[in-house]
């Protein structure tokens, strides 16, 4: 009456079918996802040498359509949400624009610290190494 899981199960069988299924389980996703991947790449690798300006044209519109048309329905489903909340169209207009100001704001010092913190270590490893240079004399 052994009521381990199978992850308690010292012997070595139990370790290999716990692997085994786990593998087969990791060669069918790889599998699934190159059909589906070739599925989805194969006409796009088509009208890619088929037609390269007309597919060079619609990559650079999309890159520029796609996250346009996404700010532009998370700002006005945003506006619909506040004002179904019942807030006034000043503060609407306050929350909507001030508060991606606030968060790119986050992001740029962020950024800033990063660099800040790069150049730090940067300059530390480099008097270290002078220092050992100056050792090795």
């Amino acid at each position: 009456m052994n009521e381990q899981s199978i992850y308690e199960k010292p012997r070595l069988k139990n370790r290999f079918r716990e692997l085994a299924t786990l593998a087969a389980f990791t060669l069918g996703v790889g599998v699934l996802s190159m059909i589906v991947m070739d599925i989805l790449i194969y006409p796009l690798t088509r009208a890619a040498v088929g037609n390269p300006r007309l597919f060079t044209a619609l990559i650079k519109y999309m890159i520029i359509i796609i996250p346009v048309l996404a700010f532009i329905v998370y700002f006005i489903k945003k506006t619909l949400m506040l004002k179904r909340e019942g807030l006034p169209a000043r503060k609407i207009f306050s929350l909507i624009m001030f508060r991606p100001v606030f968060h790119i704001t986050i992001v740029f010092t962020v950024i800033l610290l990063t660099a800040v913190i790069i150049s730090v270590i940067y300059i530390l490893f480099q008097y270290n190494y002078y220092l050992l240079y100056r050792l090795s004399l």
